[in-house]
């Protein structure tokens, strides 16, 4: 059964949607979208649509630099047959300590991650 935090319709990756697991990810691109912060403003982010995912990850500045120090490339629109591990760990965040995704400091097995599983809450419900 799914936590509740699976159960929304949003679209963003979080860390509940994998489980404590790691996972290996391809991505597949990377757009820019603009969020509306507290503050009434608004702020761009890199976002991360991986293959055969249905959920897309809202890049900060640790993650996306840490995916250009794996992939060993700077531009977003390089990015797109990489693959990348991400696994859960504490953060800070505005809330105090919370659960959140990080990128492993190494690329997976090319291999491996050609029929790696994705996250029961990152597929289609049938």
């Amino acid at each position: 059964m799914p936590e509740i935090s699976q159960l929304d319709e949003s679209p963003w990756l979080n860390a509940s949607h994998l489980d404590g697991e790691s996972f290996d990810a391809i991505i597949d691109h990377v757009t820019v979208e603009e969020f509306k912060k507290k503050d009434g403003g608004v702020e761009k982010k890199g976002v991360i649509h991986f293959r055969n995912w249905t959920k897309q990850w809202s890049l900060n500045k640790t993650n996306r630099e840490q995916i250009a120090a794996v992939v060993g490339k700077t531009n977003t629109d390089d990015w797109g047959g990489y693959a990348i591990t991400l696994f859960i760990t504490t953060v800070s965040g505005p809330n105090g300590q919370v659960p959140g995704i990080r990128v492993m400091n190494k690329a997976p097995d090319a291999s491996a991650t050609a029929d790696a599983p994705v996250p029961a809450a990152c597929t289609p419900m049938n």
